[in-house]
């Protein structure tokens, strides 16, 4: 979902505003075992129509006017599966002759176009849901969806770019499982029941099993990403995007990210805190950083626009911005591109990326 631009601000009068929260910010003590001199990045989440002209070049203009904001990781939609190997080689280019740093994000467990050809090749890949009916999502606990991602991951580990991302490496919202016979054959076959027959709700013991069983093999597939992107580069970044409250996400998604950090299969996690409440932001914020310690760099993923109960103008994503530097996160992540307005350029631009102060001009004090 594109989000809706937001409306224009008035730049000049958030400088007073701006000054004195960089101050606090500066002044913070860091949290213990995060270096409080490290490099702030500023990610932003893109695809391929947003940096390309009219003629299907990859534009200077954009990708300066992200330089000049201050992004310096952009995550670049890559769909499934994927063969615009030519274009990522001139994307990856241009972005490293601009020090910005450029990692193709995929989406495991996203929708898919039923008509497209991999649900017409594979249409037993997608999700059978509990009713029965064929959903348009990949089932993450088939053994040949599993095979097929992994391809797609070392092929783009022969590549020159800087990580992969994870996006959607999940089940889609409210427990949607696969109920298809293959899978269900597995889980009888380890539990001695179909997840069909069990009471859904979490007074039954296998309705609790069923519900790990899927959030494993969402982590296996983790496991194995990450060894298919490391094999031949150990310094490529494995990131991913996911839901606030890892508890939850568990749950409701398959989507156990606090193992992932623990077990250090991701060096970069980005929760997603699409939410203008500032406080909520900070929470949600805090716990994720606490989670990672020192295992695990942390992007507060922040959401542009307006949109459903979604309301971050330029000036709360300020705020946001200025939340992560004063509690240490490692940077940011901007969702997405196509609502990185000049509005939100322009205040983005006066935070230095390594949290310098900036006096009323915009200029860096010492």
């Amino acid at each position: 979902m594109k989000p809706d631009q937001a409306s224009k601000v008035s730049v000049p009068k958030f400088f007073n505003t701006l000054l004195a929260i960089l101050v606090i910010t500066l002044s913070s003590t860091s949290l213990a075992g995060r270096d409080a001199a490290k490099r702030f990045d500023k990610g932003l989440w893109i695809w391929k129509e947003l940096v390309c002209d009219q003629q299907g070049n990859v534009s200077d203009t954009v990708l300066n006017g992200y330089k000049k904001a201050g992004i310096n990781v952009l995550f670049l939609n890559c769909g499934l599966p994927y063969d615009d190997w030519e274009f990522l080689d001139r994307l990856l280019s241009e972005c490293h002759r601009l020090d910005i740093e450029l990692h193709p994000y995929i989406s495991p467990g996203g929708s898919n176009n039923p008509s497209g050809a991999l649900l017409t090749l594979h249409p037993e890949w997608s999700v059978t849901d509990i009713d029965g009916r064929k959903r348009t999502n990949l089932n993450l606990a088939d053994r040949e969806v599993k095979d097929f991602i992994i391809r797609q991951v070392s092929e783009f580990a022969g590549h020159n770019i800087d990580g992969l991302h994870l996006d959607y490496i999940r089940f889609d919202l409210n427990q949607n499982f696969s109920y298809d016979s293959l899978t269900c054959s597995a889980f009888r076959q380890e539990f001695g029941v179909s997840p069909l027959e069990l009471d859904k709700d979490c007074g039954d013991p296998l309705w609790c099993k069923w519900i790990r069983w899927n959030a494993d093999h969402v982590t296996g597939l983790v496991r194995e990403i990450r060894t298919a992107l490391k094999t031949g580069n150990s310094r490529l970044i494995l990131s991913a995007a996911v839901f606030p409250d890892p508890g939850v996400a568990e749950v409701m998604i398959g989507q156990d990210w606090e193992v992932w950090v623990r077990e250090g299969l991701l060096d970069l996690v980005c929760p997603m805190l699409y939410i203008e409440n500032n406080n909520v932001f900070t929470e949600d914020l805090l716990r994720a950083i606490q989670i990672a310690g020192n295992r695990t760099r942390v992007y507060a993923g922040i959401w542009l626009g307006n949109r459903y109960h979604r309301d971050v103008d330029p000036e709360i994503m300020l705020e946001h911005c200025l939340t992560a530097l004063k509690n240490k996160a490692d940077g940011v992540s901007f969702w997405s591109g196509s609502s990185f307005t000049d509005e939100y350029s322009t205040l983005l631009g006066k935070v230095n990326s390594y949290g310098s102060k900036i006096n009323s001009t915009g200029n860096e004090e010492e």
